[in-house]
């Protein structure tokens, strides 16, 4: 899945994205990487109204990461999306904007 999205426009937005990102150092991608190696330094349990959104083909973050993080967090709503991987489901980010807008004006203060 992601291999057949990374052409045209699309590819030309992730493209710019990861030169952005990296324009004043690949400080913020090492702490990524390091941070899927180690303990975060918090317990997931205490976070809530999460929403997990895992593409079923991700061949960076297994789906089992996804699945785990939902079981260990109280509220999480889990979306595992058949036929995304790590870089296509940003495809779906409007689906995915659009849950987090219901979300937030679901919140009573």
């Amino acid at each position: 899945a992601d291999r057949e999205c990374m052409s045209g426009d699309f590819a030309e937005w992730m493209a710019a994205g990861n030169r952005a990102a990296v324009i004043s150092g690949i400080e913020g991608w090492r702490g990524d990487w390091a941070a899927s190696a180690r303990d975060w330094g918090f317990d997931v349990s205490h976070a809530r109204r999460v929403a997990i959104w895992h593409g079923a083909e991700d061949g960076n973050v297994p789906v089992a990461n996804g699945i785990w993080l939902a079981e260990h967090i109280p509220e999480a709503e889990l979306h595992v999306l058949p036929g995304e991987g790590h870089v296509s489901i940003a495809l779906r980010f409007p689906e995915i904007f659009e849950d987090l807008r219901r979300r937030a004006n679901a919140v009573t203060w």
